[in-house]
This record gives structure tokens, sequence and C-alpha cells, in this order.
């Protein structure tokens, strides 16, 4: 299985065309991937760019999540044998698990898992999106 390269912005489409999504519904080798050109071949590889680029901030958020997280759990693990320290372990376990997932898994993947929840779940896309244009009016309205 070939990877897809890691610099999507300067990525052509031919560069994905050996990339294997793992999903068995939609062609591999090339066959739809390698034909991408002009437009959508450009849009592509800004959405992999945009997808990179904010798993990148978001890692190095869940780094100082997990680090401020540790750091709590530490501390009432200190104050005596309380039930609460260990919900705040599990909790470091789990962001750190979601971190971990987000940083060492590839782009392509991602998308495909993104791709895969829409089909399953489109009530989950729409309210992403209205949230998102709810936040994106009031960031637009907040700089005026």
């Amino acid at each position: 299985m070939a990877t897809a390269p890691t610099d999507y912005a300067a990525s052509t489409p031919d560069d994905y065309a050996n990339y294997d999504s793992g999903d068995p519904a939609r062609p591999q080798d090339g066959e739809v991937l390698g034909r991408r050109s002009g437009l959508l071949g450009v849009a592509e590889n800004r959405l992999y760019s945009l997808v990179d680029d904010g798993r990148s901030e978001l890692v190095k958020s869940l780094d100082a999540l997990v680090a401020l997280a540790q750091d709590l759990a530490g501390k009432v693990g200190t104050s005596g044998s309380n039930p609460v320290a260990g919900y705040a372990h599990q909790a470091v376990s789990a962001i750190t698990d979601v971190r971990d997932a987000l940083r060492d898994r590839p782009v392509e993947a991602l998308v495909d898992e993104g791709r895969a929840i829409v089909r399953r779940q489109p009530e989950i896309a729409v309210g992403v999106a209205v949230a998102v244009g709810f936040l994106a009016a009031r960031l637009v309205k907040a700089s005026r």
C-alpha cells in the first residue's frame, strides 16, 4: 500500500494515485484519485492541507490539556484515596488516547472517517455545519 504525501499544499492529484483508503466501496489504485485534476484536484489538496493544519493545532491544544489534566490528577491523587482520583486518571488516559490517534493517523484516514460518519449519520453533519456557521457569524460580527 502506498502512502500519500504529507505536504498537501504542494502535492498534485497524481501524488494520491496509489493511496489505499481501506474503503472497499471506493475505487483503488488511482482509478479516481489519479484522474482528478484541475479545480477538483486543487480543492482536494487544499482540503487535506486544512485538515492537516487543524489537526496539528488540535494536537498542540490536547498536549496542553493532557499536561493540565495530569497535574490535576496528581494533585487529587495525593490528597488521599479519593475516588475522584481514579476518574481523573481515566480522563487523562482518554484524552491521551484521542491525542495519539489524531497525531498518528494519516490525514486521508481522518477525512475518510469523517465521510463515513456523514454517510452514517447525516444529522450530525447538519448539526456541526449549523454550529460552525453560527461560530463563523459570531467571529465575523466580533471582528467589525
